[in-house]
Formats: structure tokens, sequence, C-alpha cells
């Protein structure tokens, strides 16, 4: 221990990690430390893209194959329409709902179509991976989301989600083919992620 401290000594930044005092410094000057402190304020935020605009397309496609079963193409195809909570504190709704139904979801041959975050009609994309939470989607799902996007006269790009998770991560997991449909410009970050600004003026209806 003598050794030990002779050498803390001679070595002053060393010796400045070993302070307390220090590592207060870090903590109370830390980005996310000054984040928790000002991201409170009087007004509040619609969420109105992310995640408002994916159970709004939910509800659609609940409401367009409900009200229209005779015309309906769908065969011994049953529809589930499920917005989970507790998506921004670690995916825990989706963790839930896959744990508990896993045995049942893989018997009906589910998959997930997971909508998230639509601002407009320009840009449209199918994640293959999240680089966050390492999941990874099925390249045939995949093609076939993004032919009939086309067949429907909307380009569509195919690519990872870099930062952040979405809930398809959950049903990936334990074994459900998945993929999540993102209504933003994936090739950068959107001005209303997580920002003020994910309201109902930024959201084109």
């Amino acid at each position: 221990t003598a050794g030990y401290g002779i050498w803390m000594m001679q070595t002053g930044s060393v010796a400045a990690v070993s302070q307390p005092w220090f590592w207060y410094f870090l903590l109370t000057t830390a980005p996310i430390t000054l984040t928790m402190f000002s991201l409170h304020g009087k007004g509040t935020v619609d969420g109105a893209i992310d995640n408002l605009s994916g159970v709004a397309v939910a509800r659609e496609v609940g409401l367009r194959f409900g009200n229209h079963p005779g015309k309906s193409t769908l065969k011994h195809t049953r529809l589930k329409l499920i917005s989970f909570g507790c998506e921004e504190c670690g995916l825990k709704g989706s963790r839930a709902y896959a744990t508990r139904n896993v045995e049942l979801l893989k018997k009906e041959g589910a998959v997930l179509l997971n909508m998230e975050s639509f601002r407009n009609d320009q840009h449209f994309t199918l994640l293959n991976a999240e680089l966050f939470t390492g999941a990874r989607y099925p390249d045939l799902l995949n093609s076939r989301m993004a032919d009939s996007f086309r067949a429907c006269g909307h380009e569509v790009s195919i690519g990872p989600l870099p930062i952040g998770a979405t809930d398809a991560t959950s049903l990936a997991a334990v074994g459900v083919p998945s993929t999540c449909v993102i209504g933003l410009d994936s090739s950068k970050l959107d001005e209303t992620y997580h920002t003020r600004r994910d309201n109902l003026d930024n959201l084109d209806p």
C-alpha cells in the first residue's frame, strides 16, 4: 500500500480520480444531469409523432378491415391491434406482453408489424436492425412489406435504426418475426425526435 500511495501522489491526475469531489463534479456537470433539471416545464408535449401517430395508423388499419370484412383480402388471418405502454422506460409494456404470450404467438404463427413515428408521407423506412438493442428483422418480411409500399405508389427504404429502440425488439427477442415501419427521414436526426417539437403543428395530417 505504501507504493500505491507514493504512485498516487506522483501522478496528480490519477490522484484526482480517487477524490470524492472529482466524482461529484462529474455528476453535477454531466449533460445527462443538466438535462434532468431542464426537461420539465409548464407546457406539455403532445407526443403526436412519437408515438400517437403510430397508434392512429394501427387504429385506421383496424377500422378499414373491421368495417369492410367482405372486401378484405385477408384469409384465415386475425389482426391484433396493440398499443404497448412504457416504451420509453425500457420497452416494459412490449416485453411483458411478449414474455406472457410467447407460446401463443408462436402457435398462431404471429408476425409483428410495428408502427412508429409517422410525420408525413414523404419518408418511410423499414427497419432491418436496431443498433442500440441488437435486434435483427427478417429480410423476407421487409421485402414483402417494401413490395406492398411500392404497389401503393410509395417509396420506402430499408435500413437500421441508429438511435433509440422500438417495441419490435421485444417480440423479435422471443422469436416472433417482426419489423418496424418508421415515417421519418432515417438518414438524419429528425427535429421532432424527443423534443418539444413533437406536436400536432409538425405533423402532416
